[in-house]
């Protein structure tokens, strides 16, 4: 089993928070999390924003959109 890089890594961290990956890129994930201290950190603040617009939303489709869009700005300003 070859572990996801950077960009494959950040591009399932949604999905990854969501529980929607099949086990073994849920692996995947959680192994590159694990070798990798700068997608753990992006990671931390993906699922800080998802609690927090969890909490705030109780529409969840909103949510998710809400949340999409601020990780797209929080990338982009890095």
């Amino acid at each position: 089993m070859t572990n996801f890089n950077c960009e494959e890594t950040q591009m399932r961290v949604f999905d990854y928070l969501s529980n929607e990956l099949d086990d073994k890129s849920k692996l995947q994930v959680k192994t590159h999390l694990g070798e990798c201290s700068k997608c753990e950190l992006e990671f931390e603040i993906e699922r800080k924003i998802s609690r927090i617009v969890s909490s705030s939303s109780s529409d969840p489709i909103s949510s998710a959109k809400f949340f999409s869009q601020v990780s797209d700005r929080l990338r982009s300003e890095e």
